[in-house]
């Protein structure tokens, strides 16, 4: 990967910012969500309810989106 910096950070995908700073196949999505107690809170005031979206919510079946594309 090229240089991260500043300028090209907003700019870059988000599997190529995650190969940078995580070890190889983890996701940011795999990380805990869950504060830890040996540093003080901070960030957002949703953090405790953020989810991983990808095992919450199920890709749907080719028949569910040909469904959802007739009943338009």
């Amino acid at each position: 990967m090229e240089n991260l910096n500043a300028d090209s950070f907003w700019d870059t995908d988000l599997e190529k910012l995650e190969a940078t700073f995580l070890p190889k196949g983890k996701k940011i999505t795999d990380l805990e969500t869950t504060f830890d107690k040996r540093v003080p809170t901070q960030g957002s005031v949703i953090l405790n309810r953020t989810i991983n979206i990808d095992e919450l919510v199920k890709t749907p079946s080719f028949i569910d989106r040909l469904k959802r594309h007739i009943i338009k």
